[in-house]
């Protein structure tokens, strides 16, 4: 069976479906005989959504039947893109939880194709929807089944055909035959109107118009199979049709299953999994598990902090509510003890201060970090804390000279003797913790004893 022959197939399977008496009134006249009326009760027991739609549903799946050539416009014998955003508009309905394409279509026109693929991939951020191709999903059919979450195939089912097609009939040796004769004038200002489809120029023209369709169909495949469009060209067949599992191997479709496993895994899904994205399938039945390509559910994106928050807030305020408060409780508490830890330690840092080293202790205190132990140590061996002892034991040498009483050391409180040299001096500072304090080093003492012994 050749395009033309398979073109003629569907659109006569839809005829049937669509509309069974004109059907039957066209085939009869065909035969030249009566074939009788079909009654609605002689057609397949499905309850369409709307009357005239293709789309039905099952329990709580919408099933879309894209079935035929697609055409752009509404007509009474192909399926239309008007059509379709139609009966997906239809799915958006609460009372269902998700969609099917049910694909038998060997393709059709261009025209807004692109934006009735668009309108898929917009439905699936809200509810699932995956494409079943039973029969054949090529051409435009293929391009819907792509924007889907998810596209299947029955195991006899042909898939692919990628790319775009200009057709045309030259009738003019019919119409001679006939003797018609055709007269056309062209305006001087388009010379290009009428191009002859056989000259170079007609080619040329033609090759660009269906050259840009083309390339438009492969980057919107690239797009929803998440792929580059080398890798479409590489892969899918440039034009070719193939079977299911060679379609399979090729990533053009995601999985081999049937259509009441597509429809139950579907019907699986909840809402609260496709939030945030598109989430991965989850089904009941062995093919679906292990199909390869198939995104593990763990692997769906998850929603958002605030989404998950905002989910909280519809189903259980109070408990947010709640939730907050204690949070804004434990939030003070953290407030109160860390002020109590900022005074204390402002206070052991104060507590160190020591002449010379005011400017340091404001340092420590206002850095908001160094602890009272950090502090002890940097005033101790900073220059400032040294020459404040040496200033202290200055004083106090003056205050010898004016004929003050030293105070008497640790040696001579003792009675022991102490050697008046620079060895004897160091020995003694060395034993007596007094002295230490007062002296920062064995030579300042040493010093303060060689200028008292000088007076």
């Amino acid at each position: 069976m050749d395009r033309h022959q398979l073109n003629l197939a569907s659109m006569a399977a839809f005829l049937q479906m669509r509309n069974p008496q004109l059907f039957q009134r066209v085939v009869g006249d065909k035969l030249g005989v009566d074939l009788g009326e079909i009654s609605v009760e002689d057609r397949a027991p499905i309850e369409a959504l709307v009357r005239g739609s293709m789309a039905y549903r099952r329990d709580d799946v919408a099933v879309i039947r894209v079935y035929g050539p697609l055409s752009h416009r509404n007509n009474p014998y192909t399926y239309s893109y008007e059509e379709f955003e139609r009966d997906l508009e239809l799915a958006k309905s609460d009372e269902f939880v998700g969609a099917v394409l049910e694909i038998d279509s060997p393709g059709g026109q261009c025209s807004n194709l692109d934006e009735a693929a668009k309108r898929i991939r917009e439905f699936s951020k809200h509810k699932p929807i995956e494409a079943m191709i039973n029969g054949i999903g090529c051409s435009a059919a293929f391009w819907l089944a792509s924007a889907a979450d998810k596209a299947w195939a029955t195991r006899t089912s042909m898939v692919g055909s990628v790319g775009s097609v200009i057709s045309y009939w030259e009738m003019d040796g019919i119409l001679s035959k006939w003797g018609a004769r055709k007269i056309e004038i062209t305006a001087s200002q388009s010379p290009n109107k009428r191009l002859d489809p056989e000259s170079e120029e007609g080619q040329a023209e033609l090759q660009a118009i269906v050259d840009d369709a083309g390339q438009m169909f492969v980057e919107a495949l690239a797009e929803y199979k998440n792929i580059s469009a080398d890798q479409v060209l590489a892969q899918f067949g440039r034009g070719l049709v193939f079977s299911a599992t060679e379609a399979l191997s090729r990533g053009m479709i995601d999985g081999i299953a049937t259509f009441d496993e597509v429809l139950a895994g579907v019907a699986a899904r909840s809402n609260d999994e496709n939030q945030g994205g598109r989430a991965a399938a989850v089904s009941t039945s062995k093919e679906h598990k292990t199909m390869p390509n198939k995104q593990a559910a763990g692997d769906a994106p998850q929603p958002s902090l605030d989404e998950r928050v905002s989910a909280l807030q519809a189903n259980d305020p109070e408990l947010v509510k709640a939730i907050r408060a204690e949070a804004k409780n434990d939030q003070q508490s953290l407030i109160d003890k860390a002020a109590a830890e900022e005074r204390d330690r402002i206070a052991g840092i104060q507590a160190l201060a020591e002449p010379g080293c005011d400017d340091l202790i404001a340092e420590m205190v206002a850095d908001g970090k160094t602890t009272p132990a950090e502090a002890a140590h940097r005033i101790m061996t900073s220059d400032e804390y040294k020459k404040g002892k040496t200033l202290s034991a200055l004083q106090s040498d003056d205050q010898l000279a004016q004929g003050a009483e030293p105070a008497p050391s640790a040696a001579q409180q003792s009675g022991n003797k102490v050697e008046q040299t620079p060895e004897g001096w160091t020995a003694e500072w060395e034993a007596n913790a007094e002295l230490q304090e007062q002296f920062v080093e064995a030579s300042d003492y040493v010093a303060f004893k060689k200028r008292e012994a000088k007076s």
